[in-house]
Protein backbone atom coordinates (compact mmCIF):
# COMPACT_ATOMS: atom_id res chain seq x y z
CA UNK A 1 0.00 0.00 0.00
CA UNK A 2 1.40 3.42 -0.92
CA UNK A 3 1.56 6.14 1.70
CA UNK A 4 -1.32 8.01 -0.03
CA UNK A 5 -3.71 5.07 0.38
CA UNK A 6 -5.73 4.40 3.51
CA UNK A 7 -7.50 1.33 4.80
CA UNK A 8 -11.27 1.73 5.15
CA UNK A 9 -13.76 -0.63 6.72
CA UNK A 10 -17.45 0.06 6.09
CA UNK A 11 -20.20 -1.52 8.18
CA UNK A 12 -23.77 -1.44 6.90
CA UNK A 13 -26.99 -2.72 8.38
CA UNK A 14 -30.39 -1.76 9.74
CA UNK A 15 -30.93 0.86 12.44
CA UNK A 16 -30.33 -0.45 15.93
CA UNK A 17 -28.27 -3.44 14.84
CA UNK A 18 -25.09 -2.38 16.64
CA UNK A 19 -23.13 -0.94 13.69
CA UNK A 20 -21.68 1.97 15.66
CA UNK A 21 -20.73 -0.14 18.66
CA UNK A 22 -19.05 -2.71 16.42
CA UNK A 23 -17.29 -0.04 14.36
CA UNK A 24 -15.92 1.72 17.46
CA UNK A 25 -14.58 -1.54 18.87
CA UNK A 26 -13.01 -2.61 15.56
CA UNK A 27 -11.43 0.83 15.07
CA UNK A 28 -10.02 0.80 18.59
CA UNK A 29 -8.66 -2.73 18.24
CA UNK A 30 -7.02 -2.00 14.85
CA UNK A 31 -5.84 1.49 15.73
CA UNK A 32 -8.09 3.05 13.07
CA UNK A 33 -10.00 6.30 13.24
CA UNK A 34 -13.75 5.83 13.77
CA UNK A 35 -15.70 8.01 11.35
CA UNK A 36 -19.32 8.36 12.46
CA UNK A 37 -21.09 8.88 9.13
CA UNK A 38 -24.43 8.57 10.91
CA UNK A 39 -23.59 11.75 12.85
CA UNK A 40 -22.71 13.42 9.56
CA UNK A 41 -26.07 12.46 8.03
CA UNK A 42 -27.83 13.66 11.16
CA UNK A 43 -26.01 17.01 10.97
CA UNK A 44 -27.06 17.44 7.35
CA UNK A 45 -30.63 16.50 8.22
CA UNK A 46 -30.62 19.04 11.06
CA UNK A 47 -29.42 21.75 8.69
CA UNK A 48 -32.08 20.88 6.11
CA UNK A 49 -34.80 20.94 8.77
CA UNK A 50 -33.51 24.23 10.19
CA UNK A 51 -33.50 25.83 6.74
CA UNK A 52 -36.88 24.26 5.84
CA UNK A 53 -35.35 22.40 2.89
CA UNK A 54 -37.39 19.43 1.71
CA UNK A 55 -35.11 16.46 2.33
CA UNK A 56 -36.62 14.74 -0.70
CA UNK A 57 -35.45 17.58 -2.98
CA UNK A 58 -32.10 16.23 -4.19
CA UNK A 59 -31.00 19.38 -6.03
CA UNK A 60 -31.60 21.59 -2.99
CA UNK A 61 -29.87 19.09 -0.71
CA UNK A 62 -26.90 18.96 -3.11
CA UNK A 63 -26.69 22.76 -3.13
CA UNK A 64 -26.85 22.77 0.68
CA UNK A 65 -24.01 20.23 0.81
CA UNK A 66 -21.76 22.57 -1.14
CA UNK A 67 -22.30 25.24 1.51
CA UNK A 68 -21.82 22.96 4.52
CA UNK A 69 -18.83 22.23 6.74
CA UNK A 70 -18.98 19.32 9.17
CA UNK A 71 -16.23 18.53 11.64
CA UNK A 72 -16.17 15.42 13.79
CA UNK A 73 -13.91 15.86 16.80
CA UNK A 74 -13.06 13.26 19.38
CA UNK A 75 -11.80 14.15 22.82
CA UNK A 76 -11.48 11.69 25.68
CA UNK A 77 -13.45 9.15 23.66
CA UNK A 78 -16.41 11.50 23.11
CA UNK A 79 -17.56 12.70 19.72
CA UNK A 80 -18.39 16.36 19.13
CA UNK A 81 -20.19 17.31 15.91
CA UNK A 82 -19.53 20.80 14.57
CA UNK A 83 -21.89 22.00 11.83
CA UNK A 84 -20.87 25.22 10.11
CA UNK A 85 -18.88 26.26 13.18
CA UNK A 86 -21.52 25.38 15.79
CA UNK A 87 -21.60 22.43 18.18
CA UNK A 88 -24.72 20.43 17.29
CA UNK A 89 -23.80 17.23 19.12
CA UNK A 90 -26.99 17.19 21.19
CA UNK A 91 -29.27 18.70 18.56
CA UNK A 92 -28.59 15.90 16.05
CA UNK A 93 -29.99 13.34 18.51
CA UNK A 94 -33.43 14.94 18.88
CA UNK A 95 -36.58 13.06 17.95
CA UNK A 96 -37.31 15.42 15.05
CA UNK A 97 -33.92 14.67 13.47
CA UNK A 98 -34.21 10.96 14.21
CA UNK A 99 -37.57 10.76 12.46
CA UNK A 100 -36.20 12.54 9.38
CA UNK A 101 -32.65 11.19 9.10
CA UNK A 102 -33.40 8.10 7.00
CA UNK A 103 -34.98 10.15 4.24
CA UNK A 104 -32.13 12.64 4.50
CA UNK A 105 -29.55 9.88 4.08
CA UNK A 106 -31.17 8.76 0.85
CA UNK A 107 -31.23 12.32 -0.51
CA UNK A 108 -27.67 13.19 0.52
CA UNK A 109 -26.31 9.96 -0.94
CA UNK A 110 -27.98 10.81 -4.22
CA UNK A 111 -26.69 14.38 -4.04
CA UNK A 112 -23.18 13.15 -3.34
CA UNK A 113 -23.31 10.74 -6.24
CA UNK A 114 -24.58 13.56 -8.42
CA UNK A 115 -21.55 15.63 -7.41
CA UNK A 116 -19.20 12.65 -7.83
CA UNK A 117 -17.88 13.24 -4.33
CA UNK A 118 -16.98 9.58 -3.73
Amino acid sequence: MSKNQVDVIAIDGPAGSGKSTTAKLVAQKLGFIYLDTGAMYRALTLKALTKAIDIENQSKIAAMLLATKIELRTRNGRLTVILDGRDVTRKIRTEKVSLSVSDGQDATKSGCAWQNCG
